[in-house]
């Protein structure tokens, strides 16, 4: 049976594309062989009335058609199935994700691959673009511990990108250094939701604050084990890397401790 029971069109439906006039849609490629038997019922549990194994790889689809006659515009086979949201923009892309944790960035006319980015957790929620401070986010859910999870899961997260990073001053990326400016990207992506760009948006938890009474070291250890409220993302979404860079950067941006 293709697409079976957990194929096709999942929860997240076609998006309207107002400058191209067409529906885009995500999809999951999956078939199944099913087959009958006897039916057990139990609270909570799946019953098919038989069993049904998955066939072959689970693939997935972003398909572009004309909103009043159906006509194929563009389709795009993806690795791992497609059940995140679909995002036209009137600036000309579509953004969309899979299972597998890529991102994608598509030419919303042509359906050409802009840009591809590996987040690490499969994006399996909402994808939205909006503007705050006269710059361009993209924000989206990352990481998926759903049963119809195929692929990469990673810790579930919201993951927030800024557009056009070479805008970011060049004397600041100048006096910070390779290591400050990585850093600035990771807590760009992952940080600010929580933390804000100032870094107080925790109550209690200001980020300068911080790194004046402490240092580097103690810095780095918590990052990697966190108290609660604050998610544990070390090793699953931060690297070894990831963490000294950020660190650099928290230093470089509030205060400068060793």
């Amino acid at each position: 049976m293709c697409p079976g029971y957990a194929g096709g069109v999942e929860w997240n439906g076609p998006a309207f594309d107002r400058l191209n006039h067409s529906l885009v849609t995500g999809a999951v490629d999956a078939c199944f062989i099913v087959k009958l038997g006897k039916a057990s019922y139990a609270p909570a549990g799946m019953n098919f009335g038989g069993s049904v194994e998955p066939s072959g790889s689970t693939t997935g689809w972003i398909t572009s058609i004309d909103q009043v006659t159906g006509a194929l515009r563009w389709k795009y086979h993806t690795e791992k199935p497609v059940v995140a949201g679909v995002t036209p923009t009137a600036g000309g892309v579509t953004f969309a994700g899979d299972l597998g944790g890529n991102l994608f960035v598509f030419d919303s006319k042509t359906g050409a691959v802009v840009n591809k980015v590996q987040t690490g957790g499969s994006l399996a929620g909402g994808l939205v673009t909006y503007e705050a401070g006269g710059r361009q986010y993209v924000a989206f859910a990352d990481g998926n511990v759903s049963r119809n999870a195929f692929g990469a899961l990673g810790l579930p997260s919201v993951v927030i990108m800024a557009l056009n990073p070479k805008s970011l001053s060049a004397a600041t990326e100048a006096a910070g250094g390779p290591a400050v400016a990585a850093g600035r990207r990771t807590y760009s992506q992952i940080c600010v939701a929580c933390h804000g760009t100032d870094g107080n948006l925790v109550a209690d938890h200001s980020l300068s604050a911080t790194v004046a009474r402490q240092g580097k070291p103690a810095t780095i250890a918590y990052i990697k084990s966190p108290k609660l409220p604050m998610p544990r993302m070390y090793p699953d979404l931060l690297n070894e890397q990831s963490v000294l860079d950020v660190t650099d950067y928290l230093y470089q941006q509030w205060g400068k401790h060793d």
